[in-house]
């Protein structure tokens, strides 16, 4: 297998379950124990640059070393803003089924940019803001639509 050969990120369905599942596990873990997280990192650049600047891989590896990777390096090494103490700022709101609607959103490679080609996305999007304009009680010609934050928001704005 090269670095050019595509099927070298193909799984079996027997992989993809595993694969799934366990990253499942891995979210539930960390919900499950975040309020005894710290809600803060406390880490220096000297300390954790040399465990993720690795040279560029020549072969694939195993996705659950990749996955155990990512949880001990990146995901535990990051401020928890879902925290109940985190107050630096207020992120966007998690859970677990707005986590598990970002695997079938990522999964079915949904894009709800034109009705056109996703019909389904883009009516729920367009329910959903009627949803959201009645519960806030505005007016019946208030338009919106939703973005990915803040940031997105001011430049759309």
């Amino acid at each position: 297998m090269t670095a050019n050969d595509p099927a070298r990120l193909e799984l079996t369905p027997d992989e993809m379950r595993a694969l799934g599942y366990r990253a499942v596990d891995m979210v539930v873990e960390h919900w499950t124990n975040l309020p005894q997280k710290s809600a803060a990192v406390h880490v220096e650049l000297e300390d954790l640059r040399p465990t993720l600047r690795e040279p560029l891989p020549e072969t694939a590896g195993d996705w659950r070393d990749a996955l155990d990777f990512a949880r001990d390096n990146v995901f535990e090494v990051m401020g928890q803003i879902a925290h109940p103490r985190f107050l630096a700022f207020v992120p966007g709101p998690s859970n677990f089924v707005g986590a598990m609607a970002d695997v079938m959103t990522s999964g079915y490679n949904t894009a709800a940019s034109l009705w056109r080609e996703t019909p389904g996305p883009a009516e729920l999007e367009l329910t959903t803001l009627e949803w959201l304009k009645e519960l806030c009680g505005l007016a019946d010609d208030c338009e919106g639509i939703f973005v990915s934050g803040g940031s997105v928001a001011n430049l759309t704005g």
